[in-house]
């Protein structure tokens, strides 16, 4: 049992890791292509579809997994919930596109935005597979469908780049991946739904789920936008542009932990509380000691790659971004260990509790940046490091004292 966790961990860990890294080096070969403004345009745009990234399903997926209960209808209720939610965020992204329209924006934004939007129903319509897999831990599955879209996502990324496309080469990236990973599960595991909805169903994955999306996702999501929104406002979208450049190594080694922790970890702890509070304990206190070295060693590589990689590989307009590249790497230590604290709250069931504590959490995040803005980009960086590890103090706290002892 236990080497079958080890293995099933180790599946999570490659596919978020690898693809997250062909990810990052794409993005990277792309501005040998690209002009700092294609970047801070799909900056902008990613505003909007940053929303519909971190709201997407409500919670739905992990109360599903959490429920555990594998019937029929439970199934297919799961299914027509997050389809539902994925024609409303594709049509949120194109009105916000027809909104920029008649206030007469940026036609490129506008154009990237109405690019975007389907790529929320695509995305929908395995949602329910893929947390289908993960509460029976075939991680295998969703490794293999990940890793083939980010290597094919990349293939047609950066052969648009070079033909001269400029800002769709970074448009097409994320929509060739979805469809990807859409194809390959329904390929190998075709969970075939049928019309069943239960509306008591429904309300118990959003009774668990709404709390969960707003105690684990309103931090990152105020923090995202308004991060943005603060550059872009001081700076201008050459600045944002500059800013996404130096802040995407610490970007993507967030996303790759947090698939780890919403997967692996997450089912790890349910299943340890389920046992009681001291198999707990243990998991958890494993789980921090293995996630805060993970968070150390890729802050170490993420401010090695500012000092040296950038300069050697890129230079030109592109070292601006050392410092801020620089400023910003402490953050994903901090950001790795958070992750596993609110994870390990979620898993006890105090999700409700933790609302106030992340939106508190984000504001603050949003004040030092705010005031970061006034001293330069590099002071936003400093900024947003400084802040998140406060707020990762605050989570520390509030975890131990509902464990009612000190981690």
């Amino acid at each position: 049992m236990v080497g079958e966790r080890v293995i099933s961990g180790g599946w999570v860990a490659f596919s978020q890791i690898a693809s997250k890294l062909i990810n990052l080096a794409v993005f990277f070969v792309l501005a040998l292509y690209l002009d700092v403004y294609d970047y801070g345009i799909v900056a902008w745009a990613w505003i909007f579809v940053s929303v519909g990234e971190v709201l997407f399903d409500l919670g739905v997926s992990q109360a599903f997994i959490r429920d555990r209960e594998l019937s029929e209808a439970a199934v297919s209720t799961t299914y027509w919930i997050l389809i539902i939610l994925g024609l409303f965020w594709t049509f949120f992204v194109a009105g916000a596109a027809y909104v920029l329209m008649l206030i007469s924006a940026d036609s490129v934004v506008i154009e990237v935005l109405f690019a975007l939007s389907p790529l929320f129903i695509v995305r929908a319509v395995v949602a329910m597979h893929v947390a289908f897999l993960t509460s029976i831990s075939e991680f295998i599955l969703i490794a293999k469908a990940e890793i083939s879209g980010a290597i094919l996502s990349a293939a047609v990324a950066v052969s648009m780049a070079w033909g001269g496309f400029g800002v769709w080469s970074l448009v097409i990236r994320p929509l060739v991946l979805a469809l990807t990973v859409v194809v390959v599960i329904m390929a190998f595991k075709p969970v075939l739904p049928t019309f069943c909805f239960k509306r008591s169903i429904a309300q118990r994955l959003f009774r668990f789920g709404i709390p969960v999306m707003l105690s684990n996702n309103i931090a990152p999501l105020i923090e995202q936008v308004g991060e943005r929104i603060i550059i872009g406002a001081a700076f201008g979208t050459y600045g944002l542009g500059l800013a996404e450049f130096a802040r995407r190594p610490v970007l993507v080694a967030s996303q790759a932990i947090a698939g780890i922790l919403r997967g692996f970890v997450f089912k790890n702890l349910v299943d340890a509380r389920a046992k009681g509070l001291r198999e707990m304990r243990k998991d958890r206190r494993t789980f921090i000691t293995v996630f805060s070295f993970i968070g150390l060693v890729a802050f170490g590589v993420i401010f090695s790659f500012s000092i040296y990689g950038v300069p050697a590989v890129w230079g030109g307009v592109w070292d601006e971004s050392i410092p801020i590249m620089a400023a910003y790497s402490p953050a994903i230590l901090f950001v790795t260990v958070r992750g596993v604290v609110v994870y390990s709250i979620i898993a006890q069931g105090y999700s409700k509790q933790l609302v106030s504590l992340s939106f508190g959490s984000a504001l603050m995040v949003l004040a030092a940046l705010l005031v970061g803005s006034q001293i330069g980009l590099s002071g936003i960086g400093v900024a947003y490091s400084g802040a998140i590890l406060i707020s990762l103090a605050m989570f520390v706290v509030y975890d131990a004292s509902r464990m009612g002892r000190s981690i």
